[in-house]
């Protein structure tokens, strides 16, 4: 079953009548950070579960009959197409991890819980699908459940920095999906599915609260220190405790900091080797810079090209790292000549003028 066709099924089974949320800029703590919408090529997305609260004051049974179970999807373009990438929040040691004191007030925290890893933004539109459900503590299907939130974990913790890697097991992970979806142990509380429009995206802090309460004024929220509070003003807003919600957001990062765990950085680990351990000529002396200067910055360019495909780097990032290997290649090379001893590093072996001109037919046949 394709991404699509399950949220559509599961949306279309239950009505979900949830308060939905939308935090002011001006109402956090990172205003300047999201007045500005994405820019394609330049900006980074991180999508966050700040904040997961279950009310044992509305609902005495989460944690004790009842686990939390949220089903999350990002649609975004990767690669060119549009790719649905889905992940699951549940009871599993990655969730438990995440659990803080009780509230005084009653019910039960999880804190920052990251939904897959960082993603380039290449344009287009973005989506987000959200459910939490409640799931059986003793259900059969507990198994299922944990060994689809340990896959989808995967991807948060680096072990699938790339989208497409981890996209070659989200089909068998919907299917999985699917089938607690059509569990009737599982029972969803709310849910929505949120589109942001090409040029639109912008940054921001969401909460999908389980209450139908018209007299929340959505100017009340606050967010401060990626926690959910309600006030005439930020000074005096406390934490919201009425009901569960689940609290999350989009934020935009600069650059990702784990590109030594791409392929083309093993091109550049060969760029170094082969500069490094380039042979001293005959006279254990010079070397020849000129070869070794050109044969390298082939090797470079290669690497350069990698980088600009690669559709997991913004085209910003892949130009200050371009930048950032032609400078350390520079380095290798400035070594080089300073261990050949001599200004002119290098003399060709002369030849004759036959076997010159032999020479230059076979560059003129080659080029």
């Amino acid at each position: 079953m394709e991404m699509k066709q399950l949220w559509n099924k599961i949306m279309g089974l239950y009505h979900y009548t949830p308060k939905r949320i939308k935090i002011l800029p001006a109402n956090t703590d990172r205003e300047s950070e999201l007045i500005t919408p994405f820019e394609k090529d330049k900006h980074y997305f991180d999508i966050t579960v700040n904040e997961m609260f279950l009310s044992t004051k509305n609902n005495k049974n989460w944690l004790h009959t009842f686990d939390p179970m949220v089903f999350i999807t990002t649609e975004f373009y990767y690669d060119g197409k549009p790719v649905a990438v889905p992940f699951v929040i549940g009871p599993s040691i990655g969730l438990s991890d995440k659990k803080q004191e009780l509230p005084k007030d009653g019910g039960m925290i999880y804190k920052n819980i990251p939904v897959g890893g960082r993603n380039a933004y290449k344009g287009g539109s973005l989506a987000i699908s959200l459910i939490l459900s409640q799931f059986p503590y003793q259900s059969p299907l507990k198994k299922l459940l944990n060994i689809i939130e340990s896959a989808t974990s995967t991807y948060s913790k680096d072990i699938f920095p790339m989208v497409g890697n981890y996209l070659k097991i989200a089909n068998i992970l919907v299917d999985g999906m699917d089938a607690l979806a059509e569990s009737d142990d599982v029972k969803p509380l709310i849910g929505i599915r949120e589109n942001y429009r090409d040029g639109d995206v912008k940054p921001g802090y969401f909460a999908l609260v389980n209450l139908e309460d018209d007299k929340l004024d959505p100017e009340k929220f606050y967010v401060i220190d990626e926690e959910l509070y309600y006030g005439e003003t930020k000074n005096s807003a406390i934490p919201f405790r009425l009901n569960d919600y689940v609290l999350y957001s989009i934020l935009k990062e600069g650059s990702r900091s784990d590109y030594e765990s791409f392929p083309f950085f093993n091109t550049w680990k060969e760029i170094d080797t082969f500069v490094t351990n380039y042979p001293l000529s005959s006279d254990n002396k010079s070397v020849d810079i000129p070869k070794l200067e050109q044969e390298a910055k082939r090797m470079l360019y290669s690497l350069g090209h990698s980088m600009r495909f690669s559709p997991d780097l913004t085209g910003e990032q892949v130009t200050i790292l371009y930048k950032l290997y032609q400078e350390k290649l520079d380095v290798l090379l400035g070594e080089k000549k300073t261990l050949s001893g001599k200004e002119d590093h290098f003399e060709e072996v002369k030849i004759a003028d036959w076997e010159k001109e032999f020479n230059r037919i076979n560059a003129e046949i080659f080029n």
